[in-house]
């Protein structure tokens, strides 16, 4: 009776193992991708990040704009997508087996972790920034 069960489950699990590969990808893409954009922003306005170092701002306080910057596109993303993967919950009912179509936890969690990826993505070009060299940069 095991193999059976386990014949009969084998296509779905091989489908969701997929799904799951397909969304790891989709996040490290959209790490890499994050990066990309700040690292980016951040070279186009190192000029004035080295200004408002030289004019005595805190290597913290470079940090900090420079993340918030960079942040609010992705916090925005994530709103949206949790809005939107709201509304079309309605129609995977059928497919979900076990939990509920709005499950909390997913919810939860899902944001989170986009928000901590958004924040690894951002911190390295941000700490950049906060590091260079006023003298060097407006030269």
């Amino acid at each position: 009776m095991t193999e059976v069960v386990a014949r009969a489950s084998s296509e779905p699990r091989l489908f969701s193992q997929m799904l799951a590969a397909f969304g790891l990808m989709a996040v490290l893409l959209g790490s890499v991708g994050i990066y990309g954009l700040v690292n980016q922003d951040v070279s186009q306005r190192l000029p004035e990040f080295s200004i408002r170092i030289a004019l005595g701002a805190t290597r913290r306080q470079v940090l900090r704009a420079a993340l918030a910057h960079s942040l609010l596109p992705s916090l925005l993303g994530i709103g949206a997508g949790a809005l939107l993967s709201a509304y079309v919950t309605r129609g995977l009912t059928g497919l979900l087996f076990g939990i509920s179509p709005v499950d909390g936890a997913t919810f939860v969690v899902v944001p989170l972790l986009l928000l901590a990826v958004a924040l690894a993505a951002s911190y390295v070009p941000a700490r950049r920034a906060a590091d260079a060299d006023p003298a060097t940069v407006l030269r």
